[in-house]
């Protein structure tokens, strides 16, 4: 193998590493094949996912655009705030045992060093931005300040200014939009690198055609980090290290500067809740028109974060569950998304394990979310209808998991996977069904 197929070799290995996201625990993202396209939930397999973190990969195709969608940092209450989160895109457990809460009467100092929250020094919560960690921040200044009997209305402010699904609409149509230069820029860069450089170095080959051809990478490259620079001025004002920081590692990097759009949007709604983001970005899907899959939402309203819990029983786990969406995998992908958040709401695992403070205040947080869900689902206009993922329960199952509805042929205490959370029972099958 020649330099020259070695550089293309490397080049190739290099964007492939750029299309490999490694998420924080809890995680999750979506992703746009093309300008105008569906949008697609993005969850990491098991065998890629470990109590560290997990790795996505996205589509290593030209005018690909992803976003990652982060689970809340914290739980808030009136009380207190708490590093541990009853929110979760997959069934598998988060890891309580590093949590740890403080009571708002007990805070002494809220700082933001770079990208990080620090309550007296320890720190709180990591972002992506540092006008996500400062907003936060000030949240928790108000919190800290306010009466006891005014925090409850604040965290519905805070909540509300999160899930605002207006302002999430008009925030990634603006991302969307700026993205788009970069997107066809990284297109032609994809190009020039994979299609055009490989062809002419087989049929002409040479240092000079190398130089020229590099000469051009390079020129592709810079003109993607102005516009990159340009887009994220436009969108997040004052981020200037970062900004600098992307964009010189565009210019050195040639496959990143090809995913140089990602670059601008992976962080980009990161101040808004996650359930809210999938829901507005499966909402302006055409496949999701008329769909009443997500529906539930009068089912939600009222419930608590409990084990009596059942919204879900008798709609996810029944033979005669059909829920689609048509052909297109996305909507159902997304659905399924969505429903899981919404039965790990309904069924946290791991309260037991935490210290009292912390499972006060995630318990809080996690049955308000609930009734909150149910709340967005109804401001997306979507209809009443049970929530109902497509899944297949085996017809000699007697019992099912309502967390991450695995089916049991025997009635058991408890899931073995979701550690805590009671079976519930399923209905034995009718006589003229076994006839039949």
């Amino acid at each position: 193998m020649s330099e020259a197929h070695s550089l293309c070799l490397l080049l190739a290995v290099l964007y492939v590493a750029d299309c490999l996201w490694w998420l924080p625990p809890g995680a999750a993202a979506v992703e746009q094949l093309r300008p105008g396209g569906t949008w697609r939930p993005r969850l990491a397999p098991a065998w890629a996912s470990n109590p560290r973190g997990r790795l996505v990969a996205l589509a290593p195709l030209p005018l690909g655009l992803g976003i990652q969608l982060p689970p809340p940092p914290l739980s808030l209450s009136p009380t207190g705030c708490s590093t541990a989160t009853g929110f979760a895109w997959t069934a598998a457990p988060s890891r309580p045992g590093e949590a740890w809460a403080v009571r708002w009467e007990d805070v002494e100092s809220i700082e933001v060093h770079d990208r990080a929250v620090h309550v007296d020094g320890r720190r709180l919560a990591a972002f992506g931005r540092a006008d996500t960690a400062r907003e936060l921040a000030a949240t928790l200044e108000d919190l800290r300040q306010a009466p006891p009997r005014e925090r409850e209305s604040l965290l519905r402010e805070t909540w509300h200014r999160g899930s605002d699904l207006q302002a999430i609409g008009s925030h990634l149509d603006d991302l969307e939009r700026l993205a788009l230069p970069l997107r066809w820029m990284g297109a032609a860069l994809y190009g020039w690198m994979f299609l055009l450089a490989p062809v002419i170095l087989v049929f002409v080959g040479g240092w000079p055609v190398l130089v020229a051809l590099a000469v051009g990478c390079v020129a592709l490259a810079v003109a993607a980090a102005v516009l990159f620079v340009r887009a994220h001025r436009a969108a997040f004002g004052d981020e200037s290290w970062t900004r600098r920081e992307s964009a010189a590692v565009m210019c050195l990097s040639w496959p990143r500067a090809a995913r140089g759009a990602d670059l601008l949007t992976r962080h980009g709604l990161e101040a808004f809740h996650p359930f809210a983001v999938l829901l507005v970005l499966s909402e302006g899907n055409t496949a999701f028109e008329g769909n009443t899959a997500f529906g539930g939402n009068a089912a939600f309203e009222g419930n608590t974060a409990s084990e009596g819990n059942t919204a879900f029983e008798g709609n996810a786990a029944s033979e005669d569950n059909t829920a689609s969406a048509g052909t297109d995998g996305a909507p159902e992908a997304a659905r399924a998304t969505l429903a899981q958040a919404l039965r790990a709401a309904a069924f946290p695992l791991g309260l037991d394990d935490l210290d009292p403070l912390s499972r006060e205040v995630t318990a809080w947080q996690t049955a308000f979310d609930l009734r909150a869900f149910g709340r967005l689902l109804t401001e997306a206009g979507l209809e009443p209808d049970a929530l109902a993922p497509a899944v297949t329960i085996d017809p000699l199952a007697r019992a099912y998991c309502p967390r991450c509805l695995a089916d049991y042929s025997e009635m058991h205490p408890e899931c073995a996977h979701c550690i805590g959370i009671s079976l519930k029972p399923l209905p034995l099958p009718s006589p003229k069904a076994e006839s039949s």
